[in-house]
């Protein structure tokens, strides 16, 4: 009779023990199929992505010198831990400055050493503005002091302009103040007298100097290189200009002066 009831009890397990299996055993086929699912698109990925990449190296492959140039971007772009650099910009940089040092039909090393010059004579001016601004005293001050301190600031954006040509031209800027004493056409007299006149007196002759310096330069540069040309044009229009400005206010001086003495 206990043999009867074993064997009943064990029938009515058997069903639940062979479905729990079975669900075991459909969880076990799930997770396996997801992990094949997710291995297949793995790969399907990687298929796409070399199929993404393999027609641009192609092209990039036969578009020549530059063509090779990206590709060699494009590798290390994937790189993260790689400087992002823009090859492309530096090579446009490097053959626009290829260009610009070809018209150059001349002495380069002659045209850099003379820019250097005009370069010391352009941080020396801006320093004879910007200090004779702060001292000087007399009529027409406030006048004298604004076109002064305007002088300064185009007077150091000169210096700029010929520091890029200077370095287009692969060349160095002079870069120390001792250099712009020792190399500058034009000489730097410290304000002795603050008077506006005698402040007025000294940079018209400055400009002067300055003046006689760039038309020497064209006459070197004209006709055989424009880019520099181009820049010492712009530069002497504002010397002339600086001068007349400075002309004009000794002039309303000398009026308001002999005013007072009539």
């Amino acid at each position: 009779m206990k043999n009867i009831m074993l064997c009943l009890a064990l029938l009515t397990l058997l069903p639940a023990c062979t479905g729990g299996k079975k669900k075991h055993g459909d969880h076990k086929h799930t997770h396996h199929g997801k992990r094949h699912h997710q291995h297949h698109r793995g790969k399907h990925h990687d298929h796409q992505h070399n199929h993404d990449v393999e027609p641009l190296d192609y092209e990039q492959e036969h578009t020549g010198k530059h063509g090779h140039h990206r590709k060699h971007t494009h590798q290390h772009h994937g790189n993260k831990k790689h400087t992002n650099v823009d090859h492309d910009a530096l090579t446009r940089r490097a053959l626009h400055t290829q260009e610009r040092k070809e018209i150059v039909d001349l002495d380069v090393q002659e045209l850099i050493a003379k820019l250097n010059q005009a370069f010391a004579d352009e941080w020396i001016a801006y320093y004879q503005y910007w200090m004779s601004a702060k001292l000087v005293r007399g009529p027409l001050r406030t006048e004298v002091v604004e076109e002064l301190e305007e002088h300064a600031k185009e007077e150091y954006k000169h210096a700029e302009m010929l520091a890029d040509r200077i370095v287009q031209l692969d060349g160095i800027p002079l870069i120390s103040h001792e250099q712009w004493s020792k190399y500058a056409g034009c000489s730097y007299d410290a304000t002795k007298d603050s008077y506006v006149r005698s402040v007025l007196i000294e940079n018209i002759k400055g400009e002067q100097c300055a003046i006689k310096t760039y038309n020497e330069l064209l006459n070197m540069v004209e006709g055989k290189d424009h880019v520099t040309t181009d820049i010492l044009l712009d530069i002497l229009k504002d010397e002339v200009e600086h001068e007349e400005d400075l002309r004009r206010l000794l002039e309303e001086l000398d009026a308001m002066e002999a005013g007072q003495n009539s």
